[in-house]
Formats: structure tokens, C-alpha cells, sequence
């Protein structure tokens, strides 16, 4: 059985929702339940959210935690749809948001969460990889 998280946490997904708005982009959920069998399938198979922002190039979020934000990368990279998002109109990026709660240091003190933040932007080993 899968481990349960404690009441007061929050998914990675609504805590980089939140980070995204605080930066003032317009963020939309788009990661799919498939019914019936609690598999969760992402956009592209890269992106939990999309963001934008007027102004900024549209944003493919993949949330997870500390210790999976390598794996992350690793995945997305090997998806041959990374390019082609990276390619879109005036250009997109894809972020990847590691999430975890520091260690509380005096009983019953809140456990504030912190995030490590890895960008894949456009760059000139994409256009050779075309």
C-alpha cells in the first residue's frame, strides 16, 4: 500500500501551482486520472502543469520531488517530444520543480516546503538534434 501523505502537506502539484501564481502566471493542470485505476498520466508524457504569462514564453511544468528531480530530466530529455515543445512558436520552456519539507527543529513547529527549480531551454544542441 502506497505511503500516505500527513494531512497538513500539500502535492508537489499545488505547491508549484502556488509558486507559479506568486510569479504571476496563469497556471492549468494537465495531467490526466486514467478511471478506475489511479494511474496519472502527464501531458506529452513531460508536463503536470502549464504556465503563462503574457510577455514570457509559455512554461511545461513536471513536479516532483528532491530526489527525483535528475530522473525528471533524464525522462524529459529522452522524450523526442522535448524538442518540438522547445520549438514552438516564439519558443517554450520546460521547468522541473523538486519539492520537499525541511525537518521541523522544535516539536509541533510548522514544516515550511522548499523546492529546487531546473530550467531546459532552447538552445543550440536542439537545433543540431533536428
Amino acid at each position: 500500500m502506497p505511503k500516505r501523505r500527513p494531512y497538513w502537506q500539500k502535492s508537489n502539484t499545488k505547491l508549484s501551482t502556488e509558486a507559479l501564481e506568486a510569479r504571476g502566471y496563469e497556471v492549468a493542470p494537465c495531467e490526466m486520472v486514467i478511471p478506475h485505476t489511479n494511474i496519472k498520466r502527464d501531458l506529452f508524457g513531460m508536463f503536470d502543469l502549464i504556465a503563462m504569462k503574457e510577455g514570457d514564453p509559455i512554461i511545461g511544468v513536471q513536479c516532483t520531488s528532491v530526489g527525483n528531480v535528475n530522473a525528471r530530466l533524464k525522462k524529459i530529455r529522452s522524450n523526442p517530444k522535448h524538442v518540438t515543445w522547445l520549438h514552438v512558436g516564439t519558443g517554450a520552456e520546460i521547468e522541473v520543480h523538486g519539492w520537499e519539507y525541511a525537518k521541523a527543529y522544535a516539536k509541533g513547529e510548522p514544516r515550511e516546503p522548499r523546492y529546487v527549480e531546473r530550467h531546459i531551454k532552447r538552445g543550440w544542441w536542439d537545433d543540431w538534434v533536428r
